[in-house]
Parts: C-alpha cells; structure tokens; sequence
C-alpha cells in the first residue's frame, strides 16, 4: 500500500507459484530422504534456487566440518575450502537451477570427490530445485594410478627380460632326427627348470609328458609338424616339474636342414612363470577395478530406484534386474525362508530362469545343505563369498546343479533392517576372487539398502491399511513378574508411542494417583524403561515415558507394526500388538514371550479397523510430513504443548526429542502447514 496523488494505491503480488515450489521442495526432500541417510561411501544434498542446502546427508557427512543440521540453510561453498572449487560448486548448482546436469572432479582436504549435480523436477518438467551426489574416489583414483604404475613397470620388465634373452645363456636343447630313436639333449638349465638332475637321461616321450595334460598335444603337433614341413615354433606352454609347482616356459624352436631334409630341431627354452603371473596379475587387477567401478554405478542405482517403488515385490526385482544388467555379474536372485519347512524360497531373479528349482537350501544348522554361502548368510546374519566355487567343497551338496552355470564366484548378502532378516540377495560373477576388498565392502552395503527400503514400504503398507492382525497378551501381576518392589494398585495406559532414533522411543499416557508408586517402581526395574516425566498434579496424571533399546517395541516396529496400547490395572499387564497381514507374528509372539516369559497369548486374530480419521488428513500424516515433522508434532500434542495453559513449553518438548528449540519450532510449523493446507484447501486431493 502507497500513497499516490489520488489517495492510496494498493498493490498485490501472486505467490502461488512460490508456494507451489515451496511444496514441491517438501514433497523432493521426503521422497529423497531415504537415500540421503543411506547413501554408501559418498554424500547427497538437494539445494533450492537460493542455492542454499535443504537437505544433507550421507556417510560422507561424517568427514565434513559441519553436521547435516548445520549445514542445512548454509550457502552453496560451505563444504569446500578453495575459493576456485566454490566456484566451481556454485556454477554447477546454478547451472541445475537452469536445466543442466554437470559431472566434474574436485580435491578437498586430500580426498578426491566425484560431483554429479542434476536438476530436480516436478511433475511438469518445471525445476524447482537441485540434487548434487557426492563420491568419495579416493581409493579408486589410487588403484588407477598403482594400474598405471604397474603397467609402466611390466613394459620397464618386458624390456629387460627381452635384453637379458639375447645377452644371456637361456636353457637349450636339440632333438637329433637323423637317429632312431631321436636323441633328445637338454643344457643344464633346462634340467633345472624340469626339476631334474642333469644326470638323469629322457627321451622325446619323457620330455612332452612334463607338460600340462591340454598342451601336450600342442607340443606334441608342433614337433611333428616341424619335423615334416621344417616350420619353426615358438610357444607358451604349462609346465608341471619334478620338484613342484606349475610353471609356464617358452619354448622356442628352429629348424636344422641338410639338404632341404629336416635333421634336427634345436631352441631355447625359458621359465617365464615370474611374467605370465604378473601379467595375470595385472589383468586381475584391471578386472576388479572395472568391475568395483562398475559396482559403484549398479549401486546408485539401485539405491535411487528402490525409493520409487511402492511394494516388496518391485524392489527385489529391481535389484536383481540392475545386478544382472551389470557386466561384471551374471545372474542375481533373492530369497527369504519358509519358517515351516526351514527352507529358502525364491521371491525374484534375473539373468537366470528356475534357479532353485532343482535344489534345496536349508538354513537348520543341523542340515548339510545349510553350509553354503546362502544358509550361512541367514544363520550368522553376515555377507558369505566365495571366491573359486571349483575348490570349495561347501558347495558339493549341489555341485552337479551349479557346474550348468559358469559361475566361479558369489556373494550371499543378508537383506536386515535393524533386527529383522527380511531375506537374501543373492550374486554370481564368471570371475574368481570377485568379492574381495573394497567390492565386496561396496556390495554388501546393499543387504542394508534394500532392506531399508523393504522395511519403509511394509510399514507404509500397515499405516494403510484397514486389515490387521491383532495380537493381545496379558501379563499377571507385571510387578512380580518383573522383580519390582511394589504393592498393585491403581491404573496405568501407554496410549501413544512415537519412534524418535536410535530405537529410543516416547511414550505418553496417563496413571492414577495411586499406581504413581507403581510406575516409580516400573521404570526403576525394567532395564529399557530409561526415565519418566510426569505432566499434570491435577486428576488422572499424564505422564512422558522414555524408552531405550525396547525388544519388543523395537521388534514390532521392524516388522511393520505398532503396539496400539498398554494397560496396567490392579498389577495386571494388557498389551495389544497390531501387524500387517502378512507379517512373521511368530516372531512378534516369540519376542513378547522372550522379554516377559510370564506372558499369555489372549488373542490371536485378523480385523478391519474402522477408518475414523478423514482420507486427506492421512495422506498428509503418512505421506506428506517428515519424520522429524512428525515426531515434532505427535510429541507437542502429547506432551500438552497445545493445552492453555501449556503443559510443556517448545523447550521441555524440544528437550524431550533431544533437538534444539528453533528446530522444534520449525518442524512443528513446517508440519502443521502442512495439516491446514489439507483441512482448509478443498482443491488438495487424499
């Protein structure tokens, strides 16, 4: 508003479309969170058109200056010390903001980093926002470099081998024709290299049967044909000596003639073993570079893909396709057990068909076909490789079976998130040695990846879902059952629990005056009942309930599920536990009985839940809102933060999620935005 000769003008300015990227910005962040947090040996940040960080994360994070949270809201440069790579940073985020995708390198603090900065998009193409990874290449740019340095010394070697063969009295022998049988004479170091005493005599039969069984023929053919067409050879050949290992020689050979008939053949003959292991050597190396370069890829892909997939079933698929499309691997399947039969059940593969059609894979440790790679990942809950399928016996229950498919090598990696093994992933390559070192660290990383993303998907799909599995327990006399030293009395409810990190959790409900005792008694026995807040002195007090490393609590929460609530009343314990169908409720059951031996299965049973709450409010609470958001705002309302007069101020609250108060604001402001967006928007969808 200004004053104009007129009177007053009013001017306005249309900010739906700010608030149109602000949401698209919100809506990018949780959808990216989870490979943010989880993105292996690199970092990932999403950046607005200010340039400033929104989000940050990833294992690379550990090493910067600053924490995830300080550097959200920091400018573009923060992370970089050389003025030149800020600038550098900065064009490219610019350049994102604008449409393009840029890929450099840059060295800070002695790391050597691979940038991809790209464009973030909404629906209509628009670009509201940027995403730049982060990979550490250290170690990649070092092997490249030992690569290189190794392939300058075997030409520097190569060389001088070739200088010393003409200089030097290299091993001779002669094969005289013209007699019958044909004299065969070696020089001492030809004998030396057979393993043999120069006094000892061999004929031209003793001679070939030193080689290799598959290049005996090779020799064999070569001799005759220089006897009968006076060609000379010059082959490299496996050696199997008198004194031990195998060796590879050159055997070099020219024709003798007198009077165009062949009388003689005469060579030299070396022990090259040093070079060709070498040279071996080198190739190795060659092959577990491109393949560990090729690993990084398949792995960033499969970790942003398995975001955007909404069940199970399309992120083991994903992941076996990926695997099986990489060069450096053939084939990729991914299991889990059929707790009845103790057996493994296949649930997705790729660049293979009916796998496990023929074999059995147990995981009883009693079972022999529980050794292998598989069974054991399961049982010890740890990667298993093998390197040369040909020498481990381990894999002898299915030699037979495997031999069809040309594999030499294979990892089995165990898909946990926190306590719960949702399965095996499964991956074969053509190559020995395969899984070692730093590819076999990158890909069992996957094994956490993927059951991250199974684990997210499962709880969504019970927050969605109106059919549930119930389980009920009772407890009698919790006090005695737990050695607490207390008269029962009174009630107690745990009516809401809320997952803050690190399994520690809040839980907020309400006691009578007499059960305060009680309760006292309660979190002073029970090792994972950490401490106790009590609100209100007025009627039925509520209460705040920290819980650390919970079993069952932090069981139920892996599985999908939630504890619905908790009564205490006259010393009796009643828990109801509800999972999504399809859940192991064995292992639930299993847990509750293991923490609480005293404690008896009442109910057992599958119900539909009334849909009491409106369609878009849900969207909001388990789509749109962040964890933190929610965490933020479940915790204020339990905590009173909205009564008047307040039961808790933003600090006691902020205190109690262990986050600073401005933090607390925002998430708090962020989520309930979000909430009134819904409620008083009739154009926002469910």
């Amino acid at each position: 508003m200004f004053p104009s000769e007129s009177g007053l003008s009013v001017y306005f300015t249309d900010i739906s479309e700010q608030k149109e990227r602000e949401r698209d910005l919100e809506e990018s962040e949780r959808r990216y969170r989870t490979l943010v947090e989880n993105f292996p040996n690199g970092m990932v940040t999403l950046f607005d058109d200010d340039l400033e960080y929104t989000l940050v994360g990833g294992e690379l994070v550990k090493q910067c200056r600053l924490g995830p949270d300080q550097l959200v809201g920091a400018p573009a440069g923060t992370l970089f010390t050389e003025p030149a790579t800020c600038d550098q940073v900065e064009t490219a985020y610019q350049r994102a903001l604008e449409g393009e995708t840029t890929t450099f390198e840059v060295t800070q603090d002695g790391r050597e980093l691979w940038i991809h900065v790209s464009p973030v998009t909404d629906d209509d193409g628009i670009v509201f926002s940027g995403m730049a990874i982060y990979q550490d290449i250290t170690e990649r740019k070092r092997k490249e470099r030992q690569l290189r340095e190794h392939e300058a010394s075997l030409e520097r070697t190569t060389e001088l081998l070739e200088q010393s063969q003409q200089l030097a009295n290299v091993g001779a022998w002669e094969l005289d024709v013209s007699t019958t049988p044909a004299d065969l004479r070696w020089t001492d170091e030809v004998y030396r290299i057979h393993g043999l005493s120069p006094e000892q005599e061999v004929d031209l039969a003793d001679g070939i049967s030193f080689y290799h069984p598959e290049d005996r023929p090779r020799i064999r053919e070569a001799i005759e044909h220089a006897i009968e067409e006076g060609e000379s050879f010059d082959l490299t050949l496996r050696l199997q000596p008198d004194d031990g290992d195998q060796r590879w020689v050159r055997a070099i050979c020219n024709v003798v003639q007198t009077d165009g008939e062949v009388v003689a053949l005469r060579g030299a003959f070396q022990d090259i073993t040093e070079r060709i292991e070498h040279e071996q050597d080198l190739e190795r190396q060659r092959e577990q570079l491109a393949a560990l370069n090729n690993l990084n890829d398949v792995v960033r892909s499969i970790t942003d893909e398995v975001i955007a997939q909404s069940t199970r079933e399309e992120i083991e698929r994903v992941v076996c396709e990926r695997l099986a499309e990489a060069e450096s691997y053939l084939f990729a399947w991914v299991g889990d057990v059929d707790v009845g039969s103790q057996t493994v059940n296949l649930r997705a593969e790729a660049g293979v068909e009916g796998y496990l059609d023929e074999i059995t894979i147990s995981t009883d440790p009693d079972d022999e076909r529980s050794k292998g790679p598989t069974g054991r990942a399961i049982l010890e809950r740890e990667i298993q490789t093998t390197q040369d399928i040909e020498a481990d016996s381990r894999h002898d229950p299915w030699r037979d079976h495997i031999e069809r498919y040309g594999f030499r090598s294979s990892a089995a990696i165990p898909i946990i998130y926190e306590d719960t093994v949702y399965g095996v992933l499964n991956v074969y390559a053509d190559r020995p040695n395969a899984f070692e070192g730093e590819e076999r660290t990158v890909i069992s990383q996957l094994g956490e990846v993927v059951g991250h993303a199974i684990a997210a998907t499962e709880r969504k799909r019970a927050l969605m879902s109106d059919d549930v599995v119930e389980l009920q327990f009772r407890v009698r006399d919790i006090f005695a059952a737990v050695g607490a030293n207390a008269t029962a009395a009174g009630t107690i409810t745990l009516d809401h629990i809320i997952p803050i990190e690190n399994d520690e959790y809040l839980a907020y409900g309400t006691l009578t005056e007499d059960a305060i005792a009680g309760m006292d008694a309660l979190v002073d026995t029970i090792p994972h009942w950490a401490d106790i807040t009590y609100r209100t002195a007025d009627g039925p007090t509520s209460f705040e309930l920290r819980l650390s490393d919970p079993p069952v609590l932090s069981t139920v929460a892996s599985l999908g599920g939630a504890i619905e609530r908790v009564v205490v009343e006259d010393g009796d314990y009643r828990m109801t536990v509800l999972l999504a169908p399809g859940a192991d409720v064995r292992r639930a059951i299993d847990v509750v009985q293991t923490t609480y031996p005293a404690a008896e299965l009442l109910k057992h049973r599958q119900i539909t839940r009334p849909d009491t709450t409106a369609e878009r409010i849900r969207h909001v609470l388990t789509d749109e809102l962040t964890d933190r958001q929610r965490a933020a705002l479940e915790a204020a309302y339990h905590a009173g933060f909205f009564e008047w007069p307040r039961d808790a101020s933003g600090e006691d609250v902020s205190a109690s999620l262990e986050i600073a108060p401005a933090t607390f604001h925002q998430h708090l402001r962020r989520a309930q935005k979000k909430i009134f967006n819904s409620l008083l928007s009739s154009s926002r969808g469910p």
